[in-house]
Order: structure tokens, then sequence, then C-alpha cells
């Protein structure tokens, strides 16, 4: 085998060994929530006015105090 050979030999080991170590480190995705419950975060979050503001406000104004 020549040092070439070697050379590549040890580089594709090195980047095996490297994938799986951060294969097994890499921390998992939290699993989706329902449908449904992504819908009613939408829409909770249109009402508190989190969404772009791009749509008119839920509730009218309240009149001045006083």
């Amino acid at each position: 085998m020549t040092s070439a050979e070697l050379a590549i030999l040890v580089l594709v080991g090195t980047g095996t060994i490297a994938g799986l170590v951060l294969y097994m480190l890499w921390p998992d995705k939290p699993p989706l929530p329902p449908e449904e419950a992504i819908n009613e975060s939408i829409v909770a979050q249109q009402w508190a006015g989190g969404l772009d503001h791009a749509s008119p406000p839920a509730l009218p104004p309240h009149p001045p105090f006083g």
C-alpha cells in the first residue's frame, strides 16, 4: 500500500468516525405539535398582535379614560 492510499484510507476513516460522533451528539428535533395546536397558536398570536401587524386589529380601540 502506497503512502497516498494510506492517506486516503486515514482521511476516510477519520471522516467516518467524526460523522458518527456528530450524529450521536446532535440534539434530536422535538416532535411537531398536532395540526390543531399549530392553528390555535397562530390564532392566539394574531389576537395578541404577534404576526406582522398586516391585518386590522381584532378589537376596536378603547375610548379614552376620564
